[in-house]
């Protein structure tokens, strides 16, 4: 870390939100397997649309668990940071 690193907030909410955007990144990239798996899938189109409707459904209801998550934890990390100073 350079000399920056207090002017730019470089350090532990960094790491945070670096792995929140790894495990976004995981989640898509697994969505997008998914929905090419259902749609190469040798079944009739009205089921596999039902299908990746419900997964998508469930992906969007993890993706915005995982940001609230990330988003108190970052509330957090700002708190302990303005506490520390």
């Amino acid at each position: 870390m350079g000399t920056n690193d207090k002017k730019w907030g470089v350090g532990k909410m960094y790491q945070n939100n670096t792995t929140g955007l790894l495990i976004m990144g995981l989640l898509v990239g697994a969505a997008v397997g998914v929905a090419a798996g259902f749609l190469l899938a040798p079944q009739a189109g009205n089921k596999t649309r039902e299908i990746l409707r419900q997964g998508i459904v469930t992906g969007a209801d993890r993706i915005r668990e995982l940001r609230r998550g990330i988003e108190t934890e970052t509330q957090e990390a700002q708190t302990e940071e303005t506490k520390a100073d």
